[in-house]
């Protein structure tokens, strides 16, 4: 699993050092051709495409014209490898047969990779690519069918949660959760005129409703604006941004994701157990 997160890694590179949102994502002038330094455009060989090691052998400088190598490109790779690595650990439980286990795994560690992949894009670029968003939203189909045709978790839920709110079918709960994302967002982006979110970040909370279902989407939800929050602050106190400065918001709804994937449950039982009823009811 690592290795294919670390050989996902190196395309994601590419492709989010390409693509400029006139094209479909991944297309061949996106996604395909030879890599080249982005210094020189020298076509690069088999021995400098190498995730990671490449950038230690070539002590992160292009072998051709000696400009520096971009951190990012060992640090994406490391962090796609985690990923697909993590992914394995939260859904081998031994109650499957070790096809299913790895192909659970690969689906979600696809989704986490896309989330990175949305995350950096829309840092570069502000925007969200509809590719990635229906990406998202067909792997909710996709867990949706393995919930109920094999029983099998696409991967750790809070859903179980829901009885709080109110117990539903698994097709309800993936609706109302994207009923539910698409809504707050929606009343966002026309409260704000446009200037508070844009409709990628509509279209994201709808799949990722879709993907996760009621009532993780509302932990997406809050926790995103959490980190949103913070991350504002911070860029305040440093002052590198104003108060009128455009952040974009998709990373942060992508890390919320992430994070409601690896410790949502346990963000869940320590707010129901800790805090007092009235909060939650």
């Amino acid at each position: 699993m690592g290795g294919i997160g670390l050989a996902l890694g190196s395309f994601l590179n590419v492709v989010v050092l390409r693509y400029q949102g006139d094209a479909f994502l991944f297309s061949p002038r996106v996604a395909g051709g030879r890599s080249r330094c982005p210094h020189c455009k020298t076509d690069l060989r088999w021995f400098e495409l190498i995730p990671i090691l490449s950038f230690l052998f070539l002590k992160a400088k292009c072998r051709t014209c000696r400009e520096k190598i971009s951190f990012q490109y060992p640090a994406v790779e490391l962090l796609s490898a985690i990923l697909f690595l993590i992914s394995y650990a939260l859904v081998s439980s031994g109650s499957f047969s070790l096809s299913i286990e790895l192909t659970t795994a690969i689906l979600l560690g696809a989704v986490l990779w896309m989330l990175l992949l949305v995350a950096l894009i829309d840092m570069k670029l502000r925007i969200i690519p509809d590719e990635a968003n229906l990406f998202i939203l067909a792997s909710g189909v996709i867990a949706l069918f393995a919930e109920k045709g094999l029983g099998v978790s696409f991967f750790p839920r809070i859903w179980e949660y829901g009885d709080i709110f109110g117990s539903w079918s698994p097709l309800t709960v993936h609706l109302l959760g994207m009923f539910a994302g698409l809504l707050f967002f929606v009343i966002l982006l026309v409260a704000s005129r446009g200037k508070a979110m844009g409709m990628g970040d509509v279209k994201l909370a709808a799949a990722l409703g879709f993907l996760f279902g009621w009532p993780d989407i509302l932990f997406i939800t809050i926790l995103s604006f959490l980190l949103g929050g913070v991350w504002g602050g911070v860029v305040l106190f440093r002052k590198t941004h104003t108060m009128k400065s455009a952040v974009p918001f998709g990373p942060f709804l992508a890390l919320a994701a992430v994070l409601v994937v690896f410790f949502g449950r346990a963000i869940a039982q320590a707010y129901f157990i800790t805090l007092p009823g009235f909060l939650f009811l």
